[in-house]
């Protein structure tokens, strides 16, 4: 009979073990898992929350110094410190035909980076008549490398990392834009 019951303490035991075991692991990697969606080991954290979702603002024609429109896109209007902050931070995708712009106050050297922004981006900086300064393609998510522009600018135009070679959009084209109701 002792036998039996060291037999049945023993099982008990080890099932006891097995389902700890599991439960720890189970945890361990849920864990370990929110914290690779969540975060990034480069990432500092912020208070601000990005807006995932569109929400057109205006409209934005790039246009060749010819006069040529090359494309047309919706766009959100970063014109408030708060709005600039945020940028696309968080976003997970940008259409081709979606943009931010950022507007300043006055002409001033520009420099973005791309800690929290989750997608590569090409960074179009224009002067206050719109015309293109410099244009950084395909920039590197997750960066803290500075991008600048080469003169001072009033307006940069963040879309989707690839968009300026698709569409063709070159320094000393222009960009025209409008607030819509």
């Amino acid at each position: 009979m002792k036998e039996k019951r060291s037999t049945k303490e023993s099982k008990s035991k080890n099932s006891s073990t097995k389902l700890f075991a599991s439960i720890a692991i189970v945890l361990i990697v849920a864990v370990g898992a929110a914290m690779l969606f969540r975060s990034n080991p480069n990432r500092q954290s912020n208070s601000i929350t990005p807006a995932p979702i569109f929400s057109k603002q205006g409209e934005l024609l790039m246009k060749k110094s010819s006069g040529e429109t090359l494309v047309a896109i919706g766009i959100e209007i970063a014109d408030t410190p708060e709005r600039r902050e945020i940028g696309l931070m968080g976003r997970p995708s940008v259409g081709d035909d979606q943009g931010m712009l950022f507007v300043f106050e006055e002409r001033q050297p520009l420099s973005f980076w791309m800690e929290n922004t989750i997608i590569s981006l090409d960074m179009v900086f224009a002067d206050a008549d719109g015309t293109i300064l410099t244009i950084h393609r395909n920039t590197i998510p997750y960066s803290r490398e500075s991008y600048s522009s080469t003169a001072p600018g009033k307006f940069v135009l963040e879309v989707r990392g690839g968009w300026c070679d698709k569409f063709g959009v070159n320094v000393g084209d222009r960009l025209e834009w409008k607030r819509i109701p």
